[in-house]
């Protein structure tokens, strides 16, 4: 996503390209990270705890084996994200984009709460 496309968006580029291939294993508690662009990122083994990340997009991210604890994650954007041993323990995903309805069904078999729209 260019500069101009995010900001269009409404996304927050809190990161930049390299520091998305980085964030492998990164561990988040306790804060709001709303509409922060994580497009691409590489959040494998990433942990989020008691994080509101309502609105992000995670589209074509790497969420293997990434764990998701008590998150806000509703609206957020799954499109072409990469999921494997993800957890979604107690999240809400209500309203995610991007997830197909096998991959709905995931979400909800590892602890999240969501439906289609």
């Amino acid at each position: 996503m260019t500069d101009e496309r995010a900001a269009d968006s409404g996304l927050l580029e809190v990161f930049t390209y390299e520091e998305k291939r980085q964030l492998a294993g990164i561990e988040v508690s306790g804060l709001e990270m709303n509409r922060v662009d994580f497009a691409g990122a590489n959040l494998r083994w990433a942990r989020f705890e008691d994080v509101s990340l309502y609105g992000c997009d995670f589209s074509r991210a790497d969420l293997r084996e990434a764990k998701f604890i008590r998150c806000d994650l509703r609206t957020a954007n799954f499109l072409g994200a990469t999921f494997g041993r993800t957890s979604f323990d107690d999240s809400l995903v209500i309203g995610a984009r991007g997830l197909s309805t096998r991959m709905s069904e995931y979400v909800r078999s590892k602890g999240g709460f969501s439906w289609l729209c």
